[in-house]
């Protein structure tokens, strides 16, 4: 995703929302993953040319992919029965606003009248 994509989003939210009835709107909520902004962050910050070395660490979280369940499945796992793959390194988010906003969509959705636009849930930043 690039900010062109969420401006076209704002655009035709708007456009949507002069269409409905009084008292009515619509309301895009984005959701965010943390690791990968900060992947994105540290690509750019390790880049040959660019890179400004503010990224510490300089990796994102790695862990072991897991098999999902099938997505023509219904499946609630029952508490208490998942497993923690979360790596023992690094144990908290470390990582600076410096870093974070190398990456593009990150710095573009954190001027306030883009962050406005949208509702925001993530389960890691």
């Amino acid at each position: 995703m690039r900010s062109e994509d969420l401006e076209g989003h704002v655009t035709w939210q708007n456009s949507f929302n002069k269409k409905l009835n009084a008292g009515s709107t619509y309301f895009i909520e984005l959701g965010h993953n943390g690791n990968g902004n900060i992947e994105a962050s540290v690509e750019l910050d390790d880049a040959e040319f660019f890179g400004s070395g503010v990224c510490s660490p300089n990796t994102g979280v790695e862990y072991v992919q897991i098999e999902g369940t099938p997505l023509s499945l219904e499946y609630a796992k029952p508490m208490g029965t998942g497993e923690d793959i979360w790596p023992s390194s690094p144990k908290n988010y470390t990582w600076s606003l410096d870093c974070a906003l190398q990456d593009d969509l990150l710095a573009w959705i954190s001027d306030p009248s883009n962050l406005d636009a949208f509702g925001h849930v993530s389960h890691t930043l």
